[in-house]
């Protein structure tokens, strides 16, 4: 799975929570400025891609900011 692919995938899942054991919540620096979001987005796809239960574990980036901006 390819990092586009990972993060439409962590946002089709948000709506079935319920359905893993675990949801890790990967967190950037509070100003949310452009390093921190790559950075916060890139661990997640790291997490997800080298989880040996994916299907257990959910890894969301989240972001500090509006969503009006995204």
């Amino acid at each position: 799975m390819n990092f586009t692919d990972c993060l439409n995938y962590v946002k089709s899942q948000l709506s079935d929570l319920v359905r893993f054991g675990l949801i890790r919540i990967v967190l950037g620096n509070e100003a949310c400025d452009l390093d921190s979001t790559i950075s916060a987005c890139v661990y997640a796809y790291f997490l997800h891609s080298t989880c040996p239960t994916n299907n257990e574990v959910l890894h969301v980036p989240m972001l500090q900011t509006k969503p009006s901006i995204f």
